[in-house]
């Protein structure tokens, strides 16, 4: 129940300007995300597997001697491809946000999520799910790609 006390003339006043800082709020939004896609997508190349190991703008290429496993993982509709770090070494994150939010926290939380912080979604990037997996036996220097079951993943 919504109760108010101010007189019904101001009310609607009131109503329109609300519903105009909304929409205003809603379009910088929508220009925030626009303009961090393009940013985004000048940078070219975000993600590249090859013998060195998986490089991600913005970090340090992880060596293949780094990654111990790749997980296919599920959660919901969206499909996962997760190198999993030896013990003793640390993996860069990779997430693009829209929101700037401290390192620490966002690979805290996608590690929770995911169980690591580089998380390579093929609905996020232009090639499929298989070809993630086929580029790591490729190149990956006998790195296992294994399911959550620890199955090896048949692509």
């Amino acid at each position: 129940m919504f109760l108010c006390l101010l007189p019904q003339a101001l009310l609607g006043r009131y109503h329109r300007v609300g519903a105009e800082v909304c929409g205003a709020f809603v379009a910088v939004m929508v220009v925030g995300v626009l303009v961090r896609h393009l940013r985004w997508r000048r940078r070219g190349c975000l993600v590249r597997i090859d013998e060195d190991g998986i490089t991600v703008t913005g970090a340090r290429t992880v060596g293949w001697d780094e990654i111990c496993e790749v997980r296919e993982v599920r959660r919901g509709q969206w499909l996962g491809l997760v190198p999993i770090a030896r013990e003793g070494f640390e993996l860069p994150l990779f997430e693009v946000v829209l929101f700037w939010v401290r390192p620490s926290t966002a690979a805290a939380r996608t590690a929770r999520r995911w169980g690591g912080p580089l998380v390579l979604l093929p609905a996020k990037l232009d090639v499929g799910g298989t070809q993630i997996v086929d580029a790591v036996r490729r190149f990956g220097a006998g790195v296992p790609v294994l399911d959550e079951q620890r199955q090896t993943v048949v692509s």
